[in-house]
C-alpha cells in the first residue's frame, strides 16, 4: 500500500477548490442551512470544526446560478503580518493605533479587489476592455494601469510595497503610509457594478457575498477595521469566520456600532457533546466520501485486490482493544473533523510503517498503537505553547483527582468571588490561556448556554485524543469532579517571566475623597496626617459646597493616584458616585478602601449599618483617638501595598474588569429607577415611548446574571447600553445610594457615554452633583413629563 487517502486533506485551508468542493458533505454541517441567508453572518467554532468548508462550499455555490458573487479571501494571511508586526502585543498608542488600521484597512481593500479582478476575468473573458472600465474607478487614480489583466500586476507589486513599508515600520518605528482607499465606500460600490456586468444577479437582496475566513488570532486593530463592514442595510454581505474569543471587538470609534442579531446573526458550530448514533454517522459519510473521492476506481480494485467499495468499517475493525474501531476514532476525534482525519492518516500511516499492503482491515492493535502515537503527538502540532503547558498540567490534576470509583476527565473552571463564574466577559488574568485552549481544541466546553461570545465558559472536559497515553478510557464520564480556580493556573500555568513586586518601601499616592461629611472634618485632617507619617500622599482637593470644578479635580485626582480613600460611616450620595467614577475610569488597576469613624467602638453596629452592596467592599475602622488613627494609616498603607501587587478587591466586587464602553447595542438606554410603589407602571410606560422612535430600554432584570450584586450589575447594564436615565429620588427626600453609584459610571467614562439625571419633583437634589459638567438635570411630575424629557435628550444625542 502506497497511498495515503488521508495525508494530504487533513486541513480544509490546503485544499484545492474543486476537491473542497467534493469533499463536502451538508449534512455534517450544522450551519449549512442558516448560513446561505443573504444576511451578515460571524461563525463561530473552534480549530477543525467545519467553518472552511462551509466558507469554499458557499463560494462554488456563488459561481453557479445563485445569484450572487462570491469573494473568498483568508484573512489570517493578512493578519498575520499585523500581528508580527507588534508581536502578541496590541499597540496602546493611539497615533499607532491608528497607522495599524490605516494599513490594513489598505490591504484588506487590496486583496479583496484582488479577487475581485480575478472573478470578473474569468466571467466576463469575451469583453474584457468594458469589465475594466467598470471596476477602474474602484481604485486609485495612482494605479497607472489601462487593462484588466494589467490591474493584477499593479495590485501584487502594490501588495509588495505594503508588506515592505510595514517591515521597515517594525524596525524603525515609524509608518509613512498614507491612505489609498476607503474600505467601507469601496466595497459598497462593488455590488453596482457586478449588476451592470452581470444582469442575472438578484437586483433586491446583497450579489456580494464576502467570505472571509480567519484560521488565527484577529489583532483588536485589526477587527475594528472589519467591524465597519458589519452593517446592515449594505447591497453586500459578510460571512466572517473566527474561532470562539478571538473576536473582542465588536465596536469601533471610527464607525457606527454593530448590533447583534440585527447587523450581525452569529452561527455557532461546537462539536458534539457526546458520541451519538448521529454524531457518528456523521464523521462516517465524512470519511467514506474522501475514500470515495481520492481512491476512485481503486477502492474496487486497489494494487491488484479486488475488493467492493471501501467503508470505515472495514479499514478499522473493533476488536478486544479499547482504542480501536472507528467509535474509539471518533471519541479520540473529540468530534473534530480535522483530529477525525489526523487521526485516520496517523492509523494508516503506522500500518504501511508495518508493511501493510492493502487498504483494509488494519489489526486493533496497529489502531491502538497508532492512537496512542496520536495521542503524544497531539500537543506538538498545535502552536500554541502555553496552551500545550496549561492542558498538561490540566491533565496532571485530572489524572491525580481520579479513584477506582469515578472516573472522569472533566474540571471546572473558577473565578473567585464564586458570583463572577458567569459574568459578561472573562478575566485576561486568569483566562487567557483557558482562551487560547478552547480556541485551540485542546478543552471543550460542555454547557451550550455559556457559549456565545461573551460568556465566561465554567464547565470544560479536556480533549480525548490527549487521554490514550495516559491510559485513559475514551468512554470516561465527562462530568467535571474537580475545580480549577485562579490560583491554580497562576501558580501552575501562568507567564514563567517574573514579576516585578513594588517596595514596600516607596511612596504612595492616595486620593482623600470629598465624601467626608461636615463632623468628620477634623477626622479627615488627622487622617490625612497620620497617613502622610507612614508615607502616604494624600492629594485633597476643594471642598465640593465651593468648588465649581470639582468634578474635574476629582476626575484627575483619582486616575493619578494609587487608590481612593472614602468615607463610609454614613454613606452619602456624593460617596456613591465616586464609587462610580473608580469603578469606570481604570478598571485594570483602580482600588478603593473605605473608612469608617466607629468611635472606638469594636462592635459591628458599624458595618451592620451599611447597605447590603457596600459591605463586601474592604474596610478599615478608625477612631476620634490619636492611636486608632495611626493604626488605620498603618492598616491602609498596607491594604494599598497588598492590592498594587494582585487583582484589585474593589474590581472583583464591581467587576470593574468589563470593558466600560458601548459595545452591543447603539439606539439603547439604560432605564434606572429607584424601587418605588409606580416603578413597574413608569418603566412600562417609558419602554412604549422609546419603542415608537425605534429605541430599546432596558432595565436590571434584562441582563442580570447568576449570583451578581448590584454593584456588577448596574456595570452590566452601563456596558450594554450607550445612554443612561438615572432617577435618584430617594425615600426620606435624599438621592437614593445606589442610584447614585449608577449616574457616577455613566459620568465618569464620559463622551460617547451620556447620562439624563432625573429625580421626582419636589425631590431635587441639583446641589449634590451641580459640578459635574453636561450632566443634565430634569425633575419630573408624571410618567408624561418624564417621556417627554428622555425623548427630547434622545433627540440631542442623535443630532
Amino acid at each position: 500500500m502506497k497511498h495515503n487517502p488521508f495525508h494530504a486533506i487533513r486541513k480544509a485551508d490546503d485544499l484545492h477548490p474543486d476537491l473542497a468542493v467534493k469533499l463536502f458533505v451538508p449534512e455534517a454541517s450544522p450551519i449549512w442551512a442558516n448560513i446561505q441567508a443573504p444576511i451578515n453572518h460571524l461563525i463561530v467554532g473552534p480549530r477543525g470544526a467545519g467553518k472552511t468548508m462551509v466558507l469554499r462550499q458557499l463560494h462554488h455555490q456563488g459561481e453557479s446560478t445563485h445569484g450572487y458573487v462570491s469573494l473568498y479571501l483568508q484573512i489570517s494571511r493578512i493578519s498575520d503580518i499585523f500581528r508580527n508586526l507588534f508581536s502578541e502585543v496590541q499597540p496602546e498608542i493611539s497615533g499607532v493605533q491608528k497607522h495599524y488600521r490605516l494599513v490594513f484597512s489598505d490591504y484588506l481593500c487590496l486583496e479583496i479587489l484582488r479577487e475581485l479582478t480575478k472573478t470578473v476575468e474569468e466571467v466576463c473573458s469575451s469583453n474584457k476592455q468594458h469589465a475594466f472600465d467598470q471596476i477602474r474607478p474602484l481604485f486609485p487614480s495612482s494605479a497607472n494601469v489601462s487593462a484588466l489583466d494589467e490591474l493584477e500586476v499593479w495590485s501584487s507589486d502594490l501588495q509588495q510595497k505594503i508588506e515592505q513599508d510595514t517591515h521597515r515600520w517594525s524596525i524603525n518605528d515609524e509608518c509613512t503610509w498614507e491612505a489609498l482607499f476607503d474600505l467601507p465606500s469601496t466595497v459598497q460600490r462593488i455590488p453596482a457594478i457586478l449588476q451592470q456586468l452581470l444582469p442575472n444577479l438578484n437586483q433586491r437582496e446583497p450579489c456580494l457575498y464576502l467570505l472571509l475566513d480567519e484560521s488565527s488570532p484577529i489583532p483588536e486593530a485589526c477587527q475594528e477595521v472589519l467591524n465597519r463592514l458589519l452593517h446592515r442595510g449594505r447591497h453586500y454581505c459578510v460571512k466572517l469566520a473566527v474561532r470562539p474569543y478571538e473576536w473582542t471587538t465588536l465596536r469601533t470609534e471610527t464607525g457606527a456600532r454593530i448590533e447583534i442579531d440585527t447587523d450581525v446573526k452569529p452561527l455557532y458550530i461546537q462539536y458534539s457533546d457526546d458520541l451519538s448514533s448521529e454524531n457518528i454517522a456523521h464523521m462516517q459519510a465524512v470519511v467514506e466520501r474522501i475514500l470515495e473521492v481520492q481512491l476512485g476506481d481503486a477502492g474496487h480494485e486497489f494494487d491488484g485486490w479486488k475488493q467492493g467499495p471501501l467503508k470505515v468499517d472495514g479499514i478499522f475493525p473493533s476488536g478486544n482493544n479499547p482504542y480501536s474501531g472507528f467509535t474509539a476514532i471518533c471519541a479520540a476525534s473529540s468530534g473534530n473533523f480535522q483530529n477525525l482525519l489526523t487521526l485516520c492518516s496517523c492509523m494508516i500511516a503506522t500500518a504501511i510503517d508495518k508493511g501493510t499492503e492493502v487498504l483494509t482491515n488494519i489489526s486493533p492493535s496497529t489502531q491502538s498503537e497508532a492512537m496512542v502515537r496520536y495521542s503524544k503527538d497531539y500537543e506538538e502540532r498545535n502552536p500554541y505553547e502555553e496552551s500545550r503547558s496549561f492542558c498538561q498540567a490540566l491533565l496532571r490534576k485530572v489524572k491525580s483527582s481520579i479513584s477506582s470509583s469515578a472516573i472522569a476527565i472533566g474540571f471546572q473552571y473558577r473565578h473567585a468571588p464564586d458570583d463572577l463564574v458567569v459574568a459578561d466577559y472573562l478575566p485576561e488574568s486568569e483566562g487567557r490561556l483557558i482562551k487560547t485552549a478552547f480556541s485551540a481544541g485542546f478543552i471543550r466546553n460542555i454547557d451550550r448556554q455559556l457559549m456565545p461570545l461573551f460568556d465566561v465558559p465554567a464547565r470544560f472536559y479536556l480533549s480525548r485524543g490527549l487521554l490514550p497515553r495516559e491510559g485513559l478510557p475514551l468512554d470516561a464520564p465527562i462530568e467535571p469532579p474537580l475545580e480549577i480556580d485562579s490560583d491554580y493556573i497562576r501558580k501552575n500555568t501562568g507567564p514563567r517571566r517574573k514579576v516585578a513586586t513594588p517596595s514596600h518601601d516607596g511612596q504612595l499616592r492616595a486620593f482623600l475623597s470629598t465624601s467626608f461629611s461636615a463632623a468628620l472634618a477634623q477626622q479627615r485632617i488627622d487622617l490625612k496626617n497620620a497617613l502622610g507619617s507612614v508615607q502616604v500622599n494624600c492629594t485633597d482637593v476643594a471642598d465640593r459646597m465651593t468648588s465649581q470644578f470639582l468634578f474635574s479635580s476629582v476626575f484627575r485626582a483619582i486616575r493619578q493616584t494609587d487608590f481612593t480613600i472614602l468615607d463610609a460611616t454614613l454613606p452619602r450620595p456624593y460617596t456613591m458616585f465616586e464609587i462610580g467614577i473608580c469603578a469606570a475610569i481604570d478598571q485594570k488597576s483602580r482600588n478603593v478602601i473605605c473608612v469608617i469613624n466607629d468611635e472606638g467602638d469594636e462592635s459591628n453596629a458599624a458595618i451592620e449599618a451599611l447597605p447590603t452592596f457596600m459591605t463586601t467592599l474592604p474596610i478599615v475602622r478608625y477612631s476620634l483617638t490619636a492611636s486608632r488613627v495611626r493604626q488605620a494609616a498603618s492598616e491602609i498603607r498596607a491594604r494599598a501595598v497588598d492590592l498594587r501587587s494582585q487583582t484589585s478587591e474593589f474590581a472583583r466586587v464591581a467587576i470593574t474588569e468589563v470593558p466600560l464602553k458601548p459595545r452591543r447595542r447603539s439606539r439603547t438606554a439604560y432605564i434606572s429607577l429607584p424601587d418605588r410603589p409606580r416603578r413597574e407602571r413608569t418603566l412600562t410606560f417609558l419602554r412604549k415611548k422609546l419603542e415608537e422612535i425605534g429605541w430599546t430600554a432596558i432595565v436590571e432584570e434584562d441582563v442580570r446574571s447568576f449570583g451578581a450584586n448590584e454593584l456588577q450589575v448596574a456595570v452590566q447594564c452601563a456596558y450594554t447600553a450607550r445612554v443612561g436615565i438615572i432617577d435618584t429620588t430617594g425615600t426620606a427626600g435624599g438621592p437614593e445610594l445606589l442610584q447614585c453609584y449608577k449616574l457616577g459610571l455613566f459620568v465618569g467614562k464620559r463622551a460617547p457615554w451620556r447620562a439624563l439625571w432625573v429625580e421626582e419633583a419636589g425631590h431635587a437634589q441639583k446641589r449634590t452633583f451641580a459640578s459635574v459638567p453636561d450632566l443634565k438635570h430634569v425633575s419630573w411630575t408624571d410618567e408624561e413629563a418624564l417621556a417627554e424629557a428622555v425623548l427630547s435628550f434622545l433627540d440631542q444625542e442623535e443630532g
